[in-house]
């Protein structure tokens, strides 16, 4: 068998065990070492390395841009037409099929390790687009606190933080469902009982942020609910684009005046607050 292993940098020496495990397991692996900035142009030269060696397997190690990344290429290397105009478009894949595909988060934030959403750059134009539906979501979530121990306090909290706000648009957003907004009540409490350890680089700790993370994307936190609201993730767009400031530091510096001008009247905003941070 063989696999494309896409990593971002790795910040954990825990990685290159993993690597060795699927070599001594038979598994043929190339890697892609620096997803730091990943465009279509690299996704492109991924498909194509995986059409030419009958690659059958991605996994995206690392955070929401690799694992957005590796849905990308395990998708767009099963088409016979560049996915591009499609991502461009911001809609369902159009294709039925895409390789296997893994994520394995070294970060807890995004939910990009479970969802079924992936976005993209194109670098020659430094347009963005994206992709969105079930084909997507993963096969295999493999969570492993070992993998994420390595990671400066300051990006873990602002990761941990993203989650956190994420969660609580899932509560606030198409009107009222007790599962659901119980379901987003338990994502926050988890990490923000737990971050103050996982700082302090407790493995039990970081694997609880990376399991209530995960929960943003797997469902639960918005089944019931009749929409999202996504404005906040428009209005973040826009400070990254013309601000240039990266997304986990921009929605989270975003967040409370987003809360405060959109949802501060409602019954809703009210028992969030009550509920989530007490």
């Amino acid at each position: 068998s063989k696999t494309a292993r896409l990593t971002g940098l790795a910040r954990s020496g825990e990685l290159a065990g993993f690597e060795q495990a699927l070599e001594a397991a038979g598994v043929r692996v190339w890697v892609e070492p620096d997803l730091s900035s990943p465009s279509i142009e690299q996704a492109r030269a991924m498909m194509e390395l995986c059409r030419r060696q009958s690659i059958g397997l991605v996994i995206g190690v690392g955070g929401a841009t690799v694992m957005d990344f590796a849905k990308i290429v395990a998708y767009g290397a099963a088409q016979k037409r560049d996915v591009w105009p499609e991502i461009e478009q911001r809609g369902e894949p159009r294709g039925g099929s895409r390789l296997a595909l893994a994520t394995v988060p070294t970060y807890p934030s995004s939910g990009s390790d479970m969802d079924g959403a992936a976005e993209m750059v194109e670098k020659e134009t430094g347009r963005a687009g994206g992709l969105y539906g079930e084909l997507l979501q993963t096969d295999l979530c493999w969570l492993n606190p070992g993998y994420a121990t390595g990671i400066p306090t300051p990006i873990l909290a602002y990761g941990a933080m993203t989650a956190v706000i994420q969660a609580g648009v899932a509560f606030l957003s198409g009107g009222r469902c007790s599962f659901a907004e119980n379901a987003s009540l338990a994502v926050s409490r988890t990490i923000l009982s737990n971050l103050t350890a996982a700082l302090r680089g407790d493995r039990e700790a970081i694997g609880e942020l990376q399991l209530a993370a995960c929960m943003n994307g797997f469902g639960p936190t918005s089944f019931g609910k009749k929409e999202i609201d996504f404005s906040l993730y428009f209005i973040e767009g826009i400070i990254e684009n013309y601000w240039e400031i990266p997304y986990v530091p921009a929605i989270t510096i975003l967040f409370p005046h987003w809360l405060r001008s959109v949802w501060s009247d409602g019954e809703a905003f009210r028992d969030y607050f009550r509920l989530a941070w007490g």
